[in-house]
C-alpha cells in the first residue's frame, strides 16, 4: 500500500472520527457544531486540493520528495492541536482574534485557488522529483506568479496560522507560527533550487523582479528570454 493512501486514509476516515467522538463526548461544549463543521469542511478541502487536484501522472508516488509526508503529517498534527485545545481548555471567545483569523484563512484559501489555476496543468503535489519538474514544461509567469514567486506557499503559511488564532487556540497558533514559517521557508529553497537547474538564467531573473510574498515590492518584471 502506498504511503500516500494511508495518509488519505487517516486524513479522510481518522480525522473526522476523531472530531465527530469528540463533539459528542462533550454535549456541553459552547460553539462545538460551528467549530467541527468548520474542522471538517477544513480537513475535505486540503484533501482535496493538496491529493486529488495534481497533475502529475502519478501523484501518488512520493519518490524523493521527503518534504511531502511531513507536510501531510503536519496538517494532521494541526487539526488533533486544535481539537485538542477547543475541548480541554475553556475560553471567552475573543472575536477580534476570531476575525483575524478567519480574515487570514480566507486570505489563504485565495492565494492557494489562485496559485494552482496559475498553474494549470503543471500544478505538481512534489517539490523534488522527477514528477515535480518535467520536460517541456514552462516557467509559469503570469496570474498570481506576476506579483509573487510562491502564492501557494504564502497561503499555507496564512492558513495553519490563522485557523488557530480564528478558533481562539493560543497554544497551537504558537506551535503552528514556530514551525509553519521555518519549513515552507525550507520548502521555498529546496523548490527554488530545482527551478534553478530547469529554467537556469530564466528563473535567476524571475527571481530578481518577482519578491517571494511581498506584493508592496513588487516591481516591473526582467524580460524573461
Amino acid at each position: 500500500m502506498k504511503l500516500l493512501n494511508v495518509f488519505k486514509v487517516v486524513i479522510i476516515v481518522f480525522l473526522p472520527l476523531v472530531a465527530l467522538t469528540l463533539y459528542f463526548l462533550y454535549p456541553f461544549k459552547e460553539n462545538k457544531l460551528i467549530f467541527t463543521i468548520f474542522i471538517l469542511f477544513f480537513v475535505f478541502e486540503r484533501t482535496w486540493e493538496g491529493l486529488y487536484t495534481s497533475r502529475e501522472k502519478d501523484k501518488d508516488k512520493i519518490e524523493t520528495d521527503w518534504t511531502l509526508p511531513i507536510s501531510v503529517l503536519s496538517y494532521v498534527a494541526l487539526v488533533l492541536l486544535c481539537l485538542a485545545e477547543f475541548y480541554m481548555i475553556d475560553r471567552r471567545v475573543n472575536l477580534l482574534a476570531g476575525i483575524v483569523g478567519m480574515t487570514g484563512y480566507t486570505a489563504a484559501l485565495f492565494l492557494r485557488i489562485w496559485g494552482v489555476r496559475s498553474l494549470g496543468d503543471q500544478w505538481s503535489i512534489h517539490i523534488i522529483g522527477e514528477s515535480k519538474i518535467q520536460t517541456g514544461q514552462m516557467l509559469i509567469t503570469g496570474g498570481a506568479y506576476k506579483y509573487m514567486r510562491h502564492p501557494v506557499y504564502l497561503g499555507i503559511i496564512l492558513e495553519q496560522i490563522s485557523i488557530p488564532l480564528l478558533a481562539n487556540l493560543y497554544y497551537t497558533f504558537f506551535i503552528a507560527l514556530a514551525f509553519t514559517i521555518p519549513f515552507q521557508l525550507l520548502k521555498i529553497r529546496l523548490e527554488e533550487a530545482e527551478m534553478e537547474k530547469r529554467f537556469g538564467n530564466n528563473y535567476v531573473a524571475y527571481k530578481k523582479s518577482v519578491p517571494a510574498f511581498n506584493l508592496f515590492l513588487w516591481k516591473k518584471r526582467y524580460q524573461l528570454r
